[in-house]
């Protein structure tokens, strides 16, 4: 009977060791290995993951964003952080790179010109104190088409100056006098345009 209680003790007391050896190294890995083998894209900063989706854009000089392909991203993006991926997209080639959450890929290319059908858009403007004519929306003078060398801008009647000094600062005006102006100085294509200048030369002779 008194060896039954001795192997019973043994038993007990090696079973609280057990369980305390178990507890110990699980409190020591939570406490320095967690996790043992890395989860993927924790460490890694922005690391694309398995079944990431790509978006590519187009960026213009209009500020509209063209969606140019949206699907999964190729493997060679795989596992690599923005970083990374940036040096197949370069900053210098007009590249600029998003990654959300490792599953979404936003590759954008500035584009130096305007969407297709901004592209189409005249708008007046000045140039050298002459009366000028740019492509794109007004407020976008990045492209100089030509310069009506006959119209000074003091020669042009009061409104119009007045309208397109106005345009010169359209940065700073609110949105109700960005669209007074374009309803005057900004044109859908050139037909329109060269409308309203053959009756100006009228206003102007």
């Amino acid at each position: 009977m008194r060896v039954a209680r001795i192997f019973l003790a043994g038993a007990i007391i090696t079973a609280a060791v057990a369980a305390a050896v178990f507890m110990g190294t699980g409190f020591l890995a939570g406490k320095l290995g967690k996790p043992v083998l890395p989860v993927f894209g924790q460490g890694r900063a922005e690391a694309v993951a398995p079944g990431a989706v790509l978006r590519e854009e187009n960026s213009y000089l209009c500020g509209d964003v063209e969606l140019i392909f949206q699907g999964p991203a190729p493997g060679d993006m795989m596992g690599k952080n923005a970083g990374q991926i940036r040096q197949r997209y370069p900053e210098k080639e007009g590249w600029s790179l998003g990654v959300e959450g490792g599953k979404l890929v936003i590759l954008r290319k500035s584009v130096d010109g305007f969407c297709g059908e901004h592209s189409r858009y005249r708008h007046l403007g000045v140039h050298r104190d002459r009366l000028a004519v740019y492509q794109g929306p007004l407020g976008f003078d990045q492209r100089l088409l030509r310069v009506e060398e006959n119209k000074r801008l003091d020669q042009l009647p009061q409104p119009l100056q007045e309208k397109l000094i106005r345009a010169g600062e359209y940065k700073s005006l609110s949105p109700e006098e960005r669209d007074s102006l374009r309803s005057d100085l900004e044109f859908a294509d050139e037909n329109f345009l060269n409308s309203v200048l053959e009756n100006l030369d009228e206003t102007v002779e």
